[in-house]
C-alpha cells in the first residue's frame, strides 16, 4: 500500500477518530471501575469489623467465648473473611478462627482490619448499634475492654478485576476491528475509482492514447470525472494522430534536406582538401625561391659590405622574413579549417623555450626594454606542445614589439594555485580600445585598424593562438588601456616531466639597477643559476655594504654617455675590487669594460660569468660556426633547383670540400647506390623520382647507404607532414628556407665528432705549449687568442703586485680575492704551470697558513718572470698562421 496515497489517507481518516474515542473511554472508565472493586472490598471490611466490635462487647466483657464463637461463625459464612481474632484488654486471645491458615496466602492476597471493643450505655437503643461510627468520640474517654481483628482475602476481588479487564479488552478489540472493516470498505468505494483513473492517466502519459477510464465504478461525482477524462483523452488522441501525420511529412522533408546538406558538406570537404593541397603546393613553390633569397641574403650579410649595402641587405632579409610569416600563418589557418591542426605533447625545457623566443625578437630601438621574468618555482622540464607554445609566445612578443616605441615589454611565467602555467606578455605600447577587444582573436580585417595584426602579416596570428590554446585545454585573454599598454595572457594545464634542483654556486654577485622590473627579473635568473645575489638601486647604496666582498658586480647604466660610464666604473672600483659588468645595449663603453645585454639566455649568462671570473672575454661571432670537422666528411645533396644547390654549396664550401650534387631523382638514386656518404640531403619534389621514393629504396637492408643519416629538404612546415616523413625513413627535416644555424644544428646532430684538432708548431718548448693551450681554449681562433693573451698580460703583473702588497700589509682577505681572480684567468687560458703554482697559494691564504704563503709567493714570482720572458715567442706563435 502506498502510505502517501489517497487510499491510505481515507483508511486513516476512518480508523483514527474511532480509535481515539475508544482509547479515551477505555482509559477513563476501565481504571475507575478496576479501582472501585478493590475499594468496595475495603468498605466491606470496615463495616464488618465495626459490627463485630459492637456485637462482641458483652462477650469480651464477660469473657464468654461461647457467645463470641457464635457471633464469629456467622461472619465466616462470607467467603472473603478468612480469619477472626478477638482479644481482651490485656491482649489475651479470647477467640481465633481461621478456616484456612493465613500462611497459605501471600501478603498481597490478604488485607487486615482491627477495631477496639468499647462498652456503650445500656440505655442506648440497640437499633442504633449499627450506626456506631468506627471510632467513638465520647465526651469522656472510655478505656477499651478488648480488640477484634479480621482478615479479608483479595483473591475474589482480583479475579473480578481480571474478568473486567478481559471483557473490556475484548469489547474494545471487537469495536476497533469492526471500525477498520468499515473504514476499508469506505476507502475502497472512494479510492479505487480514483486509483483506476490515475492509472489511465499514466497510460496516456506513456503514449497509449486508447486508454479509457471506467464510468460505472464509483459515486456519481467520480463517474462524471471519468466521463470528462475520457472526453479529454479522445480529443488528445485525435490531436496526436494529426500531429503524427504532420511529423511524418516533416521527417520526409528533413531527410531530403539532410541528404542535400550531406552532399553540400561533402562538396565543401572536397573543396577544403583541394584548397589544402593547393596551399601546400603554393607553399612549396614559394618556399623554394624564398630559400634562395634568405640563404644568399644571409651569406651576403656576412660578407664585406658598405654601410648602405648592409642596410639594403637587412631590408631584404626583413621583407623575406615577413613574407615567410605570412606563408606560415596561411598554412596554419588552412590546417585549422581542414582539421589537420594537431597537438604533439613532448617533454621540453620551458625556460629555454621562453628565452629562445625572446632572443629571436629584434627590438625596434634602445628606447624599449625587453624583460624576461620567470619565477623560480617554474619546473625545468614540462610535458606540452613546445612548437605550438613557442608559436603563441612569439606572436604575443612580435605584436608587443611592433607597437611599443618606448618603455618596456615584459614576459612573465609563473605557476597558479591550480598547478597550471600562466604566461603573459605586457607592453607599454599604444593599447587597444575596449570596444575592439572582443574581436581580437577572430580573423577580421578591422583588426589592423587598431594595431594588432602583423604589419606585414595576414592578421591571423591571434586567431591561430586562440585555437592552439584551445587545443591545449587552456584559456587566453587580454587586458588593455589605450595609450597605456596591453597584456596578452594564456593559462594552460601541463604535467611536470622533471624538476632539477638548483646548483649552488660559490660566487657572490651584486646587481645595481634603478629599474625595479628589470632588476627583479635578473635577480630571479641569477638565483635560478644558484648564485648568491644582493640588489641595490644605485651606487650610493654600495657604501653601506661594509665588509661585504662581491665576486662580480652587474651595473645597469642609467646614462649612455662615455663620461657617465667612465665615472661609474671609477666609483665602483673605489668601492669594490670585484669585476664590473655593465648592463647596457650600447657598444660605446669605457676602455676594457665588459658588458652584457638583457634579456639573455641563462646558459649564456652562466658562461659569461665563468669566463669573466677566469679573466677572459668572449667575443660573439655573428656567423654561426660550422665545425671544422666537416672537412673530413662526405655529403650528398639532391635538389632540382639550381639556386638551392648554389646556396648549399656556398654554405658548405668553407667547411666541407667533399660535396656531391644531383639535379634530379634518377641521378641521385644512381649516386646513392654506388657511393657511401656520411650525410644525405634530399629534396622531396624532383623530376623522375622524389625524395620519398628514393628514401624507400636506399633504406633497404642491402643498400650501401641504408644506415646513413638522411635529411629531407621540404617546404612543408606542418608538423603532421614532418612526422609522416620521419615515419617513412627520414631522420630529420630541413624546412625551406634553410638558414645557417638550422644547417649547423642538423650537422652537429647527425655527424659524429672528431678528435680535437692539433695545431702545427715548429717547436716543442714551453712557449709553444702556452700557445697551443690557449688556441684549444678558443677553438683555434687566433685573433681571439691574441686578444685574450694581451688582456692576460696586462692583468698578470698588476694582479701579482696587488697580491704581494696585500700580503705585506697582512690583508690576507684581499690577497685571497685577487689570487682567486688570477687563478681563474690562468685556468681559462690553460697555463698549467702557473695554475699549479696559484692553487696552493690560494689554499694557504684561505687557511691563513703563513709559512706556506711566504714559501709559495717567491715561487709564483719566479714562474711569472719565466712566463713574461717568453711572451714575445707566444705572440709570434699565435700570429704565425695569420702571416702565412
Amino acid at each position: 500500500m502506498n502510505f502517501s496515497g489517497i487510499q491510505f489517507r481515507l483508511l486513516l481518516l476512518g480508523i483514527l477518530p474511532s480509535l481515539l474515542l475508544a482509547l479515551s473511554l477505555a482509559f477513563y472508565f476501565v481504571p475507575n471501575h478496576y479501582l472501585n472493586i478493590e475499594k468496595t472490598l475495603k468498605n466491606k471490611g470496615h463495616v464488618t469489623i465495626n459490627q463485630l466490635a459492637v456485637s462482641s462487647i458483652y462477650g469480651v466483657f464477660s469473657a464468654n467465648t461461647t457467645i463470641l464463637n457464635e457471633i464469629s461463625k456467622s461472619l465466616l459464612n462470607d467467603p472473603d473473611i478468612v480469619s477472626i481474632h478477638i482479644m481482651d484488654s490485656l491482649g489475651a486471645t479470647l477467640l481465633k478462627l481461621e478456616p484456612t491458615p493465613l500462611s497459605t496466602f501471600t501478603k498481597k492476597e490478604i488485607i487486615y482490619f482491627e477495631h477496639p471493643v468499647i462498652p456503650i450505655s445500656i440505655t442506648q437503643d440497640p437499633d442504633d448499634l449499627n450506626t456506631i461510627p468506627f471510632q467513638l468520640s465520647l465526651p469522656v474517654k472510655i478505656k477499651p475492654i478488648g480488640t477484634v481483628k479480621i482478615a479479608l482475602s483479595l483473591k475474589t476481588t482480583h479475579q473480578e478485576q481480571f474478568d473486567y479487564l478481559l471483557k473490556s479488552l475484548f469489547l474494545i478489540t471487537t469495536v476497533m476491528f469492526l471500525t477498520i472493516l468499515f473504514a476499508i470498505f469506505l476507502s475502497k468505494i472512494i479510492s479505487l475509482p480514483i486509483i483506476k483513473l490515475t492509472k489511465t492517466a499514466n497510460e496516456l502519459a506513456k503514449g497509449r492514447m486508447n486508454a479509457r477510464a471506467s464510468i460505472n465504478s464509483g459515486t456519481p461525482e467520480l463517474n462524471t470525472l471519468s466521463e470528462s477524462f475520457n472526453s479529454m483523452a479522445k480529443e488528445l488522441q485525435q490531436k496526436q494522430n494529426s500531429l503524427n501525420t504532420k511529423v511524418k511529412k516533416a521527417t520526409k522533408k528533413l531527410k531530403k534536406r539532410n541528404q542535400a546538406l550531406k552532399k553540400s558538406a561533402q562538396r565543401e570537404s572536397d573543396q577544403n582538401r583541394a584548397k589544402s593541397r593547393y596551399i601546400a603546393h603554393i607553399s612549396h613553390e614559394i618556399r623554394t625561391p624564398m630559400n634562395g633569397v634568405l640563404g644568399f641574403t644571409e651569406l651576403l650579410e656576412n660578407s664585406v659590405l658598405s654601410s648602405q649595402q648592409r642596410e639594403q641587405t637587412l631590408l631584404i632579409q626583413q621583407s623575406a622574413n615577413s613574407l615567410l610569416t605570412i606563408i606560415n600563418e596561411i598554412l596554419d589557418y588552412s590546417s585549422l579549417e581542414t582539421g589537420n591542426f594537431q597537438v604533439n605533447i613532448s617533454s621540453f625545457n620551458l625556460r629555454d623555450l621562453i628565452e629562445n623566443c625572446i632572443c629571436t625578437i629584434p627590438l625596434p630601438s634602445n628606447n624599449v626594454q625587453l624583460i624576461s621574468d620567470i619565477e623560480l618555482d617554474v619546473p625545468s622540464l614540462i610535458n606540452s606542445d613546445s612548437t605550438r607554445l613557442r608559436q603563441v609566445i612569439t606572436n604575443f612578443l612580435g605584436n608587443a614589439v611592433k607597437f611599443t616605441t618606448s618603455g618596456h615589454i615584459i614576459i612573465r611565467c609563473r605557476l597558479t594555485a591550480n598547478n597550471t602555467l600562466f604566461i603573459s606578455v605586457s607592453d607599454t605600447g599604444m593599447g587597444i580600445h575596449p570596444d575592439k577587444i572582443k574581436g581580437l582573436f577572430k580573423p577580421s580585417p578591422e583588426i589592423s585598424k587598431f594595431g594588432i595584426n602583423n604589419e606585414f602579416g595576414a592578421g591571423l596570428g591571434l586567431t591561430i593562438c586562440r585555437n592552439i590554446v584551445g587545443r591545449l585545454n587552456g584559456q587566453q585573454g587580454v587586458f588593455s588601456q589605450p595609450k597605456i599598454g596591453s597584456t596578452f595572457w594564456i593559462n594552460i594545464p601541463f604535467s611536470i616531466s622533471h624538476n632539477e634542483p638548483l646548483n649552488k654556486q660559490h660566487e657572490s654577485i651584486l646587481v645595481i639597477d634603478s629599474f625595479d622590473l628589470r632588476r627583479n627579473a635578473f635577480i630571479k635568473q641569477l638565483c635560478y643559476l644558484g648564485y648568491q645575489t644582493t640588489e641595490l638601486n644605485d651606487i650610493a647604496e654600495l657604501k653601506q655594504q661594509n665588509n661585504v666582498v662581491f665576486d662580480l658586480i652587474f651595473y645597469a647604466t642609467p646614462s649612455t654617455k662615455d663620461n657617465a660610464l667612465s665615472l661609474a666604473k671609477d666609483q665602483l672600483s673605489l668601492l669594490s675590487t670585484a669585476t664590473v659588468i655593465f648592463i647596457s645595449p650600447q657598444a660605446e663603453l669605457p676602455e676594457n669594460a665588459k658588458n652584457i645585454t638583457l634579456p639573455c639566455r641563462a646558459t649564456f649568462l652562466k658562461q659569461t660569468i665563468n669566463n669573466i671570473n677566469s679573466s677572459a672575454q668572449t667575443i660573439a661571432k655573428k656567423q654561426p660556426a660550422l665545425m671544422q670537422r666537416l672537412s673530413n666528411f662526405s655529403i650528398f645533396i639532391a635538389d632540382d633547383n639550381n639556386i638551392n644547390r648554389q646556396l648549399l654549396s656556398s654554405q658548405f664550401e668553407s667547411h666541407c670540400k667533399k660535396l656531391t650534387f644531383a639535379d634530379d631523382g634518377k641521378k641521385a638514386l644512381s649516386c646513392l647506390q654506388k657511393t657511401k656518404y656520411d650525410l644525405i640531403l634530399l629534396d622531396l619534389q624532383m623530376p623522375y623520382l622524389g625524395g620519398e621514393d628514393i628514401i624507400k629504396i636506399i633504406k633497404s637492408p642491402h643498400e650501401i647507404n641504408n644506415d646513413t643519416p638522411t635529411v629531407a629538404i621540404t617546404a612543408h612546415a606542418q608538423s603532421k607532414q614532418q612526422q609522416a616523413l620521419i615515419k617513412i625513413g627520414f631522420d630529420e627535416c630541413l624546412i625551406k628556407p634553410i638558414l645557417l644555424h638550422d644547417l649547423a644544428e642538423i650537422l652537429d646532430l647527425w655527424l659524429p665528432p672528431e678528435p680535437k684538432a692539433t695545431y702545427q708548431t715548429i717547436k716543442t718548448s714551453t712557449t709553444i705549449n702556452y700557445a697551443t693551450a690557449l688556441l684549444e681554449r678558443v677553438s683555434g681562433n687566433r685573433e681571439l687568442a691574441q686578444l685574450v693573451f694581451n688582456d692576460f698580460l696586462e692583468e698578470l703583473s698588476n694582479q701579482y703586485e696587488q697580491i704581494k702588497q696585500a700580503v705585506d700589509h697582512k690583508e690576507f682577505s684581499q690577497a685571497k680575492q685577487t689570487t682567486h681572480k688570477l687563478h681563474g684567468s690562468v685556468s681559462f687560458c690553460g697555463f698549467s704551470d702557473l695554475q699549479q703554482r696559484l692553487k696552493p697559494l690560494e689554499e694557504a691564504l684561505s687557511n691563513n697558513d703563513l709559512a706556506t704563503i711566504y714559501t709559495q709567493l717567491p715561487l709564483l714570482e719566479k714562474n711569472i718572470d719565466s712566463f713574461l720572458a717568453q711572451k714575445e715567442e707566444v705572440i709570434y706563435q699565435l700570429k704565425q698562421e695569420n702571416n702565412m
